[in-house]
Order: C-alpha cells, then sequence, then structure tokens
C-alpha cells in the first residue's frame, strides 16, 4: 500500500509546531495582566491563553485528520493544482490583506459582508440567495460571539468616529 508520505510529513511537521505553541510560545509570551491579587475578585473571565489554546487545539485536530486520511486513502495521486487553483489562491490571499487593511478604516460590520460575498463568489457559488444570506449573517453571529463569548469588541472603522 503507498502512503501519501507528503501529507504524512506535513501533519506530522504541523503537530510538532502545535507542541511547540503549546509548551513554549503560549506559557512564555502570552502574558495575562489579571494575574495579581485582584484577580480572585473579579467575575469569571477568560484569560488571554484561552483563546491562543483553542486555535492549537482545532489546530492539531486538523493536522491528527490530515495524517489518518493519508495514511487511509489508497490513492497515491497528490492534490492536483493548475494555473487555476493557484490564482485562486493568490487572489484569497491578496484580497485577505486588503480586508485587514480596510478593516480599521471602514470597520467590520460595512466590509465582512462584502468580504465574504467576493470570497464566496470566487469559489464557484452561484447562488444569490445563499451568498447574501451568509454573508450577512456571518459578520453578525460572529460580532455577536465574540462580544458575548470573549468580551472583544470588533473595529468600527474611523468612518463612522
Amino acid at each position: 500500500m503507498k502512503f501519501r508520505t507528503a501529507e504524512i510529513a506535513t501533519g506530522v511537521l504541523f503537530l510538532v509546531f502545535s507542541m511547540v505553541y503549546i509548551f513554549y510560545i503560549t506559557p512564555n509570551f502570552v502574558t495575562n495582566p489579571l494575574a495579581d491579587s485582584n484577580a480572585d475578585k473579579m467575575a469569571w473571565t477568560l484569560s488571554p491563553e484561552a483563546l491562543p489554546y483553542l486555535n492549537i487545539g482545532v489546530f492539531i485536530a486538523f493536522s491528527l485528520i490530515m495524517v489518518f486520511q493519508a495514511i487511509r486513502t489508497t490513492n497515491a495521486a497528490l492534490l492536483e493544482m493548475n494555473i487555476g487553483s493557484f490564482g485562486k489562491i493568490a487572489f484569497v490571499v491578496a484580497w485577505s490583506f486588503l480586508y485587514t487593511y480596510l478593516l480599521p478604516i471602514f470597520g467590520f460590520f460595512l466590509l465582512s459582508p462584502v468580504f465574504m460575498a467576493v470570497l464566496i463568489l470566487a469559489f464557484g457559488l452561484q447562488n444569490w440567495m445563499l451568498v447574501l444570506a451568509v454573508s450577512v449573517a456571518m459578520p453578525v453571529l460572529m460580532d455577536t460571539f465574540f462580544f458575548q463569548m470573549f468580551q472583544i469588541i470588533l473595529p468600527e472603522g474611523s468612518l463612522w468616529k
């Protein structure tokens, strides 16, 4: 049986990175400003390490899935990439940088629906009702989630000040 060794090696590399992230980077470089005597008197709150640990936990899960799928598959062919695939990747990277640059100017609520709609359309979804629904609903849900769960206010934009 042939294994997809490139995917196995990538998954193992991601797992090694995750271990460095968990045991070295987060404990040494993410500081907790609440780590004093007043923290005991405060209501329940998430520590600054919570989000990095959550992110790396999801990264570990997907790395394990990648390794498992690479071991389990019987197809030895790698994922095929053509010029159109590279074009889409370049577009997504450029569009993400532009979104990040414009976010402080236009704000999360104005820019995010446009960003999501363009990404969804770029990947070929043609159902306009679905594109509109996802593009409007996701930023509202994300803002509600971040504000309610993490008490983080997403960028409002300098145009509105």
